[in-house]
C-alpha cells in the first residue's frame, strides 16, 4: 500500500454496516488489519486523509466508513497530539465522531510496538543468563515499560 486510499476497508465497512454502537465499531477497528496499515503512515498523513473525507458529501458505505476508520488509526500512534487535533464539529454525516475520539482519548495508551521492542531487547542478555543450566535465580527479573 502506497497511499492511505489504497487501504482495504472491507472489513471496516462491514463492521459500519451492522455496528449499533459507536464502541462496537471502536472495538471493530482496533481488531481490523488495515488500521494497523493506515497507522504506519504519518500523523499529518491521516490526519490529511481524516480531513479530506469529512469534506465530501459521502455516497457510499465506504465514504461513511473512512473518517472512523481514519480516527482509530490515529489513535494507534506513539502520541495522542494528533487524534486530539480533530475538530469534529459540524460531523453531521459522522454522528458517532466526536464521542468515538473522546473514548478513543480516555482510553489512549501511549505505548507504541518500539517501546515494548526495547524493552524486550534490553533484557535479552538477562534472559541467555538465566537460561544457562547452572544459573540461579533469586528473583524473577522485573520488566518496567517506559515511554
Amino acid at each position: 500500500m502506497t497511499t492511505i486510499n489504497e487501504a482495504d476497508l472491507t472489513r471496516a465497512s462491514q463492521a459500519y454496516a451492522v455496528a449499533n454502537t459507536p464502541i462496537y465499531l471502536i472495538r471493530r477497528l482496533q481488531e481490523d488489519p488495515a488500521v494497523y496499515e493506515i497507522a504506519k503512515f504519518s500523523g499529518e498523513d491521516i490526519l490529511q486523509a481524516l480531513r479530506n473525507a469529512v469534506r465530501v458529501q459521502p455516497e457510499s458505505l465506504l465514504d461513511y466508513t473512512r473518517p472512523y476508520v481514519y480516527l482509530v488509526a490515529l489513535s494507534k500512534l506513539p502520541s495522542e497530539d494528533f487524534l486530539r487535533s480533530v475538530d469534529t464539529d459540524g460531523m453531521e454525516n459522522w454522528r458517532w465522531l466526536p464521542y468515538m475520539k473522546q473514548v478513543l482519548l480516555e482510553t489512549y495508551l501511549p505505548l507504541s510496538t518500539g517501546t515494548v521492542l526495547g524493552e524486550l531487547a534490553r533484557l535479552a542478555p538477562a534472559y541467555s543468563e538465566l537460561t544457562r543450566s547452572d544459573a540461579t535465580l533469586d528473583s524473577p527479573p522485573t520488566l518496567v515499560l517506559t515511554d
